[in-house]
């Protein structure tokens, strides 16, 4: 059983180990922009963006943790119809939810920044780097939806590659 565990586990664990790493060079790459004043106001505005990309992958995880639950229970019971409608329907609310966050942070993208303390370059930065994130929320909700659907029929390393 234990070794069924760690198979099972070690494709999330790498998958969010990866997610970790990417926000790690993002700001490394910040961070060693010229001239200083430029790297600092970036920093600033990728911990702001960052918090406000935590906040829309806890949304989209609610339609993730759902569905995986009905999958998972359609997959247990040998429904393999069930399974694939509610990973359909998944999908489609998936992308709404993912256009909603979407048009919501792109409008509230300079009072976000307004609210955070920024001013001048990182009030700018930040903007256009949470209006980037807002763009590619629908694929991101449906990466996420589906790795979730994945994981809960059993595959956990397709949603990692």
């Amino acid at each position: 059983m234990h070794k069924q565990i760690w198979v099972l586990a070690i494709w999330p664990l790498l998958e969010q180990v990866m997610a970790f790493l990417v926000g790690t060079v993002d700001m490394l790459l910040a961070a060693h922009l010229k001239p200083e004043a430029i790297a600092v106001a970036a920093n600033d505005a990728l911990g702001v963006a960052g918090y406000v990309g935590w906040l829309m992958g806890l949304m989209m995880g609610a339609v993730g943790v759902g569905a995986s639950a009905l999958v998972a229970r359609a997959i247990g019971g040998r429904h393999k119809r069930l399974a694939n409608a509610a990973l359909g329907q998944a999908i489609l609310l998936a992308i709404a939810v993912g256009v909603g966050i979407g048009v919501v942070i792109y409008v509230l993208a300079g009072p976000i920044a307004q609210l955070s303390g920024m001013s001048g370059q990182a009030m700018d930065f930040c903007r256009v780097y949470l209006r980037i994130l807002t763009v590619a929320a629908p694929m991101s909700a449906v990466l996420f939806v589906g790795g979730a659907c994945l994981r809960a029929a059993g595959d956990t390393r397709t949603p990692f590659i």
